[in-house]
């Protein structure tokens, strides 16, 4: 396991001088402070940060690489799986952020967390059995249970597995702390961007992505 010291060194360097560059004058989002933050949250396991949608924007492409940063610092701190989730929320300043406690198993975000949409780019899913499934929202949830934008019928697959989301020129999966797990081509992963041509399992279900 890294040390948090290591982590706290890797994300200033992969966010403060792009952002620097990238903002022009704007504040500067305060990557130690944030960590610093995140590690010390009562309610850790599942975090939601909340930063100006203008921010977001700014740091879409290296959103995955923050998350997981964070989230391995978390584990670095005694929170094994840990979540971290960026979103967009107008109330907050630029340069910014507020924490709060996320539910995965929550369906929909408040209005105001919605990530803003950024792309007119349209994927389907090839599931066993369904045949092509298109992703038309973001998120798009996947699992067992009614209230999912994809409800899998295979005991090997979560209530709440995994959810697809829309980013800058991307889809991307998040593992829902899954009892099984989410695999993309053969490999383990808790988030990771796709392509077309991608192989997911959930549990034992294999689901093809494409482009459509």
């Amino acid at each position: 396991m890294r040390p948090l010291e290591d982590i706290e060194a890797a994300l200033s360097r992969l966010v403060e001088r792009p952002f620097a560059q990238r903002a022009r004058g704007r504040p500067t989002l305060d990557v130690r402070n944030l960590l610093h933050q995140v590690t010390r949250h009562p309610r850790a396991e599942a975090l939601l940060v909340a930063v100006n949608p203008t921010d977001l924007e700014l740091l879409a492409d290296l959103i995955p690489q923050i998350e997981a940063e964070l989230a391995q610092s978390l584990e670095a701190t005694g929170h094994g799986n840990a979540v971290v989730r960026f979103v967009a929320d107008v109330g907050v300043s630029p340069g910014s952020f507020e924490l709060r406690r996320w539910r995965p198993d929550i369906t929909q975000a408040q209005p105001s967390l919605a990530r803003p949409s950024r792309q007119e780019a349209r994927y389907v899913l090839g599931v066993e059995g369904r045949g092509l499934v298109p992703v038309h929202c973001s998120p798009f949830r996947l699992g067992r249970a009614p209230d999912n934008d994809l409800v899998l019928d295979d005991s090997t697959v979560s209530r709440y597995h995994a959810v697809l989301e829309l980013e800058a020129d991307a889809l991307a999966v998040t593992d829902l702390k899954s009892t099984n797990g989410t695999y993309l081509n053969g490999r383990r992963i808790y988030r990771s961007r796709l392509k077309g041509g991608d192989i997911l399992h959930l549990g034992q279900l294999e689901i093809r992505v494409e482009k459509d």
